[in-house]
């Protein structure tokens, strides 16, 4: 059995657990969306730091995984948000300006924040001044790699400050609205 084809160890959290870690306004604001709204991302300074330096750190392709919790409703079991609390950047990889192929060795890195209770919840990885949108390839590796309904996918391009945001297995679009800054 190849590693993909495993279950994701994802322990999605009830959204119970959202006020205490957002806050009332923002929690209020997440858990009052209606009912079939896509999943709000929830995106740690911390982790947009880490995720930007390592963008504009050189001119080629870079990437790595995004790693944090997944909130969902019990009662229907519907994914409400997404927060990604940690990135974790590809140190081992081959790229050009146009292309990125990542080691496996950032999977076991980023295997070492389950003892804090976190999981890969998705990928990004920069365009250099190429915009920001998933290609063909990446649409590919979404599929791929990052099909649970949950799993983001994120393209940054550094030169021209643009970001793009993706969810689930057919990369749609998340839209600007849906993400939360905290």
């Amino acid at each position: 059995m190849k590693w993909n084809e495993l279950p994701p160890d994802v322990a999605q959290l009830s959204v119970n657990d959202l006020t205490p870690r957002l806050g009332f306004v923002d929690a209020m604001r997440v858990l009052g969306l209606p009912a079939g709204s896509p999943p709000v991302v929830l995106f740690r300074t911390d982790a947009a730091l880490r995720v930007e330096a390592h963008a504009r750190s050189r001119s080629v392709e870079l990437g790595g995984l995004l790693v944090g919790n997944v909130f969902s409703e019990t009662a229907n079991n519907r994914v409400v948000a997404i927060e990604v609390c940690e990135a974790v950047p590809s140190e081992q990889f081959d790229s050009t300006s146009v292309s990125l192929s990542m080691s496996p060795q950032v999977w076991q890195e980023a295997a070492a924040f389950r003892k804090n209770d976190l999981h890969v919840v998705g990928w990004y990885h920069t365009h250099p001044n190429l915009g920001a949108f998933f290609s063909g390839t990446d649409r590919t590796t979404q599929r791929g790699f990052f099909r649970e309904a949950y799993s983001l996918g994120v393209v940054f391009d550094p030169i021209r400050n643009e970001e793009a945001w993706f969810i689930g297995p057919e990369a749609e679009p998340v839209l600007r609205h849906q993400i939360v800054r905290t």
